[in-house]
């Protein structure tokens, strides 16, 4: 009996381990087609909620949009096709746009 357990539960294990990996080549992909996407924007700057549109996560809570804005910037950033920067908003010093490069 406690090795039919233990059998399960390293199925579960190996499962798991494929999700994970699953969802890690979906995300790379996806940060492919969004850096093609700004790519079409090179050498503009875009407002937050611009950008936030052109990632897909305008419909999130604040908070997750802030985390999720910058993971995906970063990771955009790392791929090295496009380099997004933060520059501060000419009429209001409090927010950033993004320049596109």
């Amino acid at each position: 009996m406690v090795y039919f357990w233990g059998s399960l539960h390293l199925i579960g294990v190996g499962f798991y381990f494929i999700k994970i990996k699953r969802d890690v080549v979906n995300e790379n992909d996806s940060v492919k087609l969004l850096s093609d996407k700004l790519s079409k924007q090179r050498n503009q700057t875009i407002s937050r909620d611009e950008l936030d549109v052109i990632l897909g996560i305008s419909y999130l809570s604040y908070e997750s949009i802030k985390s999720t804005r910058s993971r995906l910037v970063n990771s955009i950033n790392e791929l090295g096709k496009v380099k997004i920067t933060r520059v501060r908003n000419e009429k209001d010093k409090r927010y950033f746009d993004y320049f596109i490069e």
